[in-house]
Parts: C-alpha cells; sequence; structure tokens
C-alpha cells in the first residue's frame, strides 16, 4: 500500500504539479481582484519572517481552495494588514523597522496580539509557507547561494487512502545546511544536512507512522499567479 501511495504521490504532485494547477486555479476564481493591492513583505532575513509569521493563527481550508490548496502571498499580506490595523500598527513603518532596526522591530512584534482582527478564513500551513518564501530576501530565491523553496512533505497514515502532508518554507543557509520556517513554530528549525533529513523529521513530528510518501521542492512562480 505504501508503494502505491508513493507512486500516486510522483505522477499527480512530483510530475503533474495537480497542487500547484489547483492552487492557480483557486487563485484567479477568488483572489486575483486584490493581487498587488496590499503592502508586499519582502526583503526579510529568516528569523524575521518567522517572527512575522508567528502575528497570524492558523485556519483550515474550505471548500473555495478544494479543501487544500496555496493562497496568493498578497492575500496572507491583507490578513497581516488586518491584524496589523487591529493592533494599531502600521506595516509600512514595521516593515521599515525589520530592515533598519532589528531590536525595536522584535519588541514591537512582541506587543501584537496575533490573530486580532484576522477573519475566519483560510490561512493553513501550506499559505504561510508560500508567504513566507515571498517575504524572503531575494538572494534566497534565485538560482544562487543561499536558496529557498516551498517543501511540500506527505507521510502515511494507516488503511487507504489515508495520508497527511505538512507544508514548510525551506531554505540553505550560508554553511549549506538546511532550515525551516512554517506555522506553529517559534523560530527556524534545524540545521539539517539534506532535504530528505527535513522531510523525514517532519514525517517524524507529524505523522504517526513516520513513513515519508513524498516530498517535493516548489518555487513560488510554480504555485501562484502573476
Amino acid at each position: 500500500m505504501l508503494r502505491f501511495k508513493r507512486w500516486i504521490y510522483r505522477i499527480f504532485v512530483v510530475r503533474i504539479n495537480l497542487y500547484g494547477w489547483k492552487s492557480k486555479l483557486a487563485q484567479w476564481l477568488w483572489e486575483r481582484n486584490n493581487i498587488g493591492s496590499v503592502v508586499r513583505w519582502n526583503g526579510l532575513e529568516p528569523e524575521a519572517v518567522q517572527a512575522v509569521l508567528n502575528c497570524l493563527k492558523w485556519h483550515p481550508d474550505g471548500w473555495r481552495e478544494g479543501w487544500d490548496a496555496f493562497h496568493h502571498p498578497d492575500t496572507m499580506n491583507h490578513l497581516l494588514y488586518l491584524v496589523m490595523s487591529a493592533n494599531g500598527r502600521g506595516g509600512r513603518d514595521l516593515l521599515r523597522l525589520a530592515k533598519t532596526n532589528e531590536g525595536v522591530f522584535y519588541k514591537t512584534l512582541k506587543t501584537i496580539d496575533p490573530g486580532l482582527g484576522q477573519p475566519n478564513q483560510s490561512s493553513d500551513c501550506d499559505d504561510f509557507a508560500a508567504w513566507a518564501l515571498s517575504m524572503l530576501d531575494a538572494r534566497y530565491r534565485h538560482n544562487s547561494e543561499p536558496r529557498a523553496w516551498v517543501l511540500n512533505v506527505v507521510w502515511d497514515e494507516q488503511g487507504w487512502p489515508y495520508c497527511a502532508g505538512h507544508n514548510v518554507c525551506l531554505y540553505r543557509d550560508k554553511l549549506g545546511k538546511y532550515k525551516y520556517i512554517g506555522v506553529g513554530q517559534d523560530k527556524p528549525i534545524g540545521p539539517f544536512d539534506t532535504i530528505r533529513d527535513v522531510a523525514n523529521s517532519i514525517s517524524d513530528d507529524y505523522g504517526p507512522l513516520g513513513d515519508t510518501i513524498g516530498f517535493r521542492l516548489y518555487d513560488l512562480e510554480e504555485i501562484t499567479i502573476n
């Protein structure tokens, strides 16, 4: 059964990129008119990205996402704007602090009540992972050192067709080690020697069996519309 699940994953997730195309369709249907209309958080170091992620709360996907899809990062930026506004903070000013005065930036983030003013709409691990990738300094998102991606990991659960998964923002640091940013953690997790080590660690942490079905790296362009 595990071998068959791995075959399904390789065909539909790795080769066809069904996850990415379904996400782009959902973004085109529901989000295209809002893209580019909000302050875009970008140019940040991984530790700052993780701190910003923790200002929002996790909410599950619903029918509009086909119960599992990537939101466009601008949708998450809009949710952040709502949370910052509810906390009496200006997004542009805080983004400027992140690049000019890290001490004040982190101190200010500690005053934020996470999720305050955030509507009850989907924002789960895949959305946080894609959003995190979009916020990283540009040098992480190109074919140079260091490097970053969205990492999708799926693991086995007992029976058929039971499986589960998790998405994180994976990056390679200056030493060539892998770390990841994600929802529900206080700081980037790592280091790891290989991407497979990261995938197996996530399966062990989240999955009851710990058997990794498969993992895939995504660039932002593969999962979002322009």
